[in-house]
C-alpha cells in the first residue's frame, strides 16, 4: 500500500510541476493596460480554469488507485477471511453445489465442491466458468480458481477455512492453500 501511496504522491507531484511549467511567470513583462482597457478580474493564480485540472488530476490519482488495488486481489488476513465467506455463499447459489469451501487470496481462489445429489457431472470447463463469475461476483481481481469435487481434496479446503477462520496471520494458511493447489488445474480467465 505504500508504493501505492507514494507511486500515486509522484504522479500528482509530476502533475503539479508540468502545470506549474506552462503558467508565464512573475518576471514576464506584461502587457500595460491601455487607459480604455480595463483590468481582468481575477488573476492568473487564481484563474478558474486551473480548478479542472486539479480535479482531472485528483480523478486520475485515485483511478490508478484503484486499478492498482484491483490487480493486487486480496492481501490482509481480514478482506481474505471476508470475501472467503461470501464467495462459498455466491457458489453455492449454483443448483449444482449443495456446499462450498473457499479461500482466496491476492488473484486465486481454492474451491471446493459437494455437489447437489441430482448433478450427475463432474467439474467440467462450463461449471468451473460459473464458479469463477460467481467469485469474481465478489472480488473482480479473482482471475484464477482451482476447484474440485474430489472428496478427499475437498475434506482439506474445508479443514483448512476451518483454519482460516480463527488465524491471526495469513502465513498460517497460504503455505498450506498452495500445497493443496499443487497438482491441480487451475481455471483461468
Amino acid at each position: 500500500m505504500k508504493k501505492i501511496g507514494c507511486f500515486v504522491c509522484s504522479l500528482m507531484m509530476a502533475a503539479l510541476l508540468f502545470t506549474g511549467c506552462s503558467r508565464s511567470s512573475a518576471n514576464d513583462a506584461a502587457p500595460t493596460p491601455d487607459v480604455t482597457q480595463s483590468m481582468p478580474q481575477n488573476s492568473p493564480a487564481t484563474s478558474t480554469t486551473d480548478m479542472p485540472i486539479l480535479s482531472d488530476l485528483k480523478e486520475g490519482a485515485n483511478n490508478v488507485v484503484e486499478g492498482a488495488e484491483n490487480l493486487m486481489g486480496l492481501t490482509s488476513l481480514q478482506d481474505v477471511q471476508q470475501a472467503s465467506e461470501e464467495m462459498e455463499d455466491a457458489v453455492e447459489q449454483l443448483s449444482e453445489v449443495d456446499d462450498a469451501y473457499v479461500i482466496a487470496h491476492g488473484n486465486k481462489a481454492l474451491v471446493g465442491l459437494e455437489m447437489n445429489s441430482q448433478y450427475q457431472g463432474g467439474v467440467d470447463e462450463r461449471l468451473q466458468k460459473m464458479v469463477l463469475a460467481r467469485l469474481q461476483t465478489i472480488e473482480k481481481g479473482i482471475s484464477q480458481a482451482a476447484i474440485t469435487d474430489d472428496a478427499q481434496k475437498v475434506q482439506s479446503i474445508r479443514s483448512l477455512t476451518e483454519k482460516l477462520d480463527d488465524a491471526t496471520d495469513l502465513s498460517q494458511i497460504l503455505p498450506m492453500m498452495e500445497e493443496i493447489m499443487q497438482g491441480m488445474d487451475t481455471y483461468n480467465e
